[in-house]
């Protein structure tokens, strides 16, 4: 296993061990951002991420990146 997997599935362990979805068996699905998105609403125990997964997948990604910068 090289360490681009290693780190891949660190990744998908730890958002399948949150249960905000179904369970993630690859990277790539992760790449529409609903799952991050999932995961913001249940730190803020909101649901504000409902509208964005509404928008285009560009608009998401603008939505997580701005919560990682906010709360970093």
């Amino acid at each position: 296993m090289t360490l681009h997997a290693t780190r891949g599935a660190a990744l998908l362990s730890w958002v399948n061990s949150l249960h905000v979805a179904d369970p993630v068996e690859a990277v790539l699905q992760l790449q529409d951002c609903s799952i991050f998105i999932k995961i913001i609403d249940r730190i803020h125990g909101t649901e504000e991420g409902q509208q964005i997964l509404k928008q285009p997948v560009s608009e998401r990604l603008d939505f997580v990146c701005s919560f990682l910068q906010k709360n970093r």
